[in-house]
């Protein structure tokens, strides 16, 4: 039975690694059978800073590297945010003597549009180099060396980070009463790091802010009359949060009760923002380390969205604001991802109002996840997905995300926790088994977390238009290629499921070669202020973003006096068209003002959204018809 799990409602994976870092000399030079006790688990790097962490399990070694990684020794990667954003790849190989020979696939994590994926056979060289003999698909590996990773600012010894510490480094440009930059901490009581929220948006994205993708770091600090931020709001999915194991026990920095409470009072509404810019430094100075991820950064101290950094990229479209030219409209399912705070930025003395929820003062509605990490807005699955296949980006019963790719019949995965993999860590190779409708496979974690599982691995595959209503049907049947929910069916290990099987899940949010939107249709149309007996008109503009024709066929309404016309039309690339809408009302007798309001319902075959409401709006002021 399908369940309403979108990361969890699950036994929590179970997570424990201990990092072997072995301090010994180089081995000599040419490759060298390793000793029977020797272990090639650890924390690896090549010459351009990618760290791999690779574990040994017998005759068979894994990998997952990135690049860039907060733990790199180059300075220019190191303290990154999102790790694996330029290249996040996976390996699978066995060792024979001193030679390991495997294959290796990119998975997206990373941000680029093309995943490559090779073969790699490496020497082993003594206990601290890997050497490369040969690779192909474009890898260009150099040879890896053991390392001991650093400890990071504000985190602890595990790698978790602590947001108190880093909201009071990271600076707001604004100055209020000449006393210098306020920091995060001022205005925002962290509760609860790398939370996991999905919700229905109740707003689209909103910035009220000249700020745009050409602001520089330097603009953002000295035109500081708007924070700059990026906000949505969010109806909690609370069956889902509170299905995730461990959300409301583990991981607190404050009270939880005081998020319940808000919760409560909120109705499950949340405010959600995204900073422009994490730095500690108002000088933007060249090399500075960036804290926490904003919108307005590059690369892996950008905000995520659709796991790919925002990088300034935010601007209207029609009626609506957009990133990367792809808005969120209410209604639409999302997950976001980030600390939990407390705004207390209002009022002369900063209160938080943690216990005071009063509907009369708006500074007790304060509830937030400041600032955002990612947002992900999950596919619609009942439109047409256009050569899809497994790759793409899953939400899993672990509260992780698993970054799919699949080859042929070989599937791939990267695990990672919501903490950036400290929690879990883990890599997937298998293959899909057309005739009974599962993929089948081994995995093992990786040392980049506490998690030293692995096992073999068998799960059923099916297609489900909607995955957040468990009362539509799902189907077995359904090609791989399709498939948007993935169940355990057998596991070795209880990291993805104890025994009787409790319903580990792994739930698409969306596809990789997603196609974009390219028919715009603008929220609202008002037809102006008429008398009785009069007919008010408008233009419901139509504009195609993409490179190819969009065909409307057809625009109803759900009044039948409105007229629309044309409503059949072609609208060509790059260009607009317009239909005339009209609406003739003569049954507003009584003085007065009447408001009107009507729906029109735009058919096209758009790929991303074929069916598109626009509010309409009229006024009739009423008396004899004229």
């Amino acid at each position: 039975m399908r369940r309403n799990i979108e990361p969890g409602c699950s036994a929590a994976s179970a997570v424990f690694f201990v990092l072997l870092m072995v301090a010994a000399s180089p081995g000599p030079a040419g490759a060298v059978d390793p000793p029977q006790s020797s272990d090639l688990s650890g924390v690896y790097t090549s010459n351009e800073g990618t760290l791999y962490y690779v574990r040994q399990l017998g005759s068979v070694l894994w990998w997952a590297g990135f690049n860039p990684d907060p733990f790199s020794p180059v300075p220019v990667l190191a303290n990154s945010f999102h790790r694996g954003i330029l290249s996040a790849q996976v390996f699978r190989g066995t060792i024979s003597g001193a030679t390991i020979t495997g294959d290796w696939a990119e998975v997206p994590r990373q941000a680029t549009s093309t995943l490559r994926n090779g073969n790699l056979q490496l020497l082993v060289q003594g206990s601290t180099q890997l050497h490369v003999q040969s690779q192909t698909g474009g890898l260009q590996l150099t040879d890896l060396t053991r390392i001991t990773l650093p400890t990071l600012l504000c985190t602890d010894s595990a790698g978790h980070r602590d947001p108190a510490c880093l909201f009071a480094k990271v600076l707001k440009n604004q100055q209020p009463f000449l006393r210098g930059h306020e920091s995060l901490l001022d205005n925002l009581k962290p509760y609860k790091d790398n939370a996991v929220v999905f919700g229905t948006a109740a707003t689209p994205l909103q910035l009220i802010s000249p700020f745009g993708k050409t602001t520089t770091c330097q603009d953002f600090f000295n035109k500081n009359d708007d924070d700059g931020d990026l906000t949505i709001d969010v109806y909690i999915d609370r069956a889902n949060l509170d299905s995730q194991p461990g959300f409301w026990t583990d991981g607190w920095i404050n009270s939880p009760g005081h998020v319940l409470g808000k919760m409560a009072f909120l109705e499950n509404r949340m405010h959600t923002e995204s900073i422009m810019f994490g730095r500690a430094d108002a000088d933007c100075t060249a090399g500075e380390p960036i804290l926490l991820p904003g919108w307005g950064e590059r690369n892996a101290a950008g905000t995520l969205f659709q796991g790919i950094p925002i990088a300034g990229d935010v601007a209207p479209l029609g009626s609506f604001l957009a990133i990367g030219g792809q808005p969120v409209h209410p209604g639409d399912r999302v997950r976001i991802t980030g600390p939990l705070a407390l705004d207390c930025g209002h009022g002369a003395t900063n209160p938080c109002y943690e216990t005071e929820n009063d509907p009369n003062n708006n500074d007790t509605k304060n509830l937030e996840i400041h600032p955002i990490y990612s947002i992900d807005v999950v596919q619609d699955f009942s439109l047409p997905r256009l050569q899809t296949d497994l790759t793409g980006n899953w939400a899993a019963s672990d509260v992780g995300t698993y970054y799919v790719r699949q080859i042929g019949n070989t599937v791939w995965w990267l695990g990672l926790s919501s903490d950036g993999g400290i929690a879990f860590a883990n890599v997937f190779k298998g293959a899909v088994q057309a005739a009974t409708h599962t993929i089948q496979g081994e995995w093992a974690a990786v040392p980049l977390s506490h998690s030293q599982n692995n096992g073999t691995l068998t799960v059923s595959g099916l297609f489900c238009p909607a995955l957040s209503n468990d009362q539509l049907p799902c189907s077995s049947t359904a090609p791989a290629a399709q498939w948007n929910l993935l169940q355990t069916q057998q596991t070795s290990d209880p990291a993805f499921g104890k025994l009787p099987l409790d319903g580990f899940q792994w739930r698409k949010l969306y596809d990789r070669n997603r196609p974009k939107l390219q028919l715009v249709v603008p929220q609202s149309v008002s037809l102006g202020t008429i008398s009785n007996g009069g007919e008010g008109s408008g233009n419901l503009v139509l504009t195609n973003v993409g490179a190819s024709p969009v065909h409307v066929q057809n625009i109803l309404s759900s009044v039948a006096a409105i007229d629309r016309s044309p409503q059949t039309l072609t609208v060509a690339p790059s260009s607009s068209a317009t239909v005339h809408v009209s609406w003739l009302i003569a049954t507003d007798t009584s003085p007065g003002k009447h408001p009107h309001t009507a729906t029109l319902r735009v058919l096209s075959d758009d790929p991303v959204s074929p069916s598109v409401a626009v509010n309409v709006q009229m006024t009739v002021n009423g008396g004899k018809p004229q």
